[in-house]
């Protein structure tokens, strides 16, 4: 999980993170994500956050 988070702060879909750390789909990703971290990435990491991020 540790390597998604800096995609996922950089506001890519997450279809496109699974990918990239190796998950066959993004239903997989999501919920290995949920089990480790305790919520889905898109609670981790929500939109409005994605966007600060963008204009820092």
């Amino acid at each position: 999980m540790q390597a998604a988070l800096p995609f996922l702060a950089e506001g890519l879909p997450v279809e496109s993170v699974a990918r990239r750390v190796g998950y066959a789909s993004a239903s997989s990703f999501t919920a290995a994500f949920h089990r480790v971290v305790g919520v889905p990435p898109r609670q981790y990491f929500p939109r409005w956050r994605w966007c600060l991020l963008r204009t820092s």
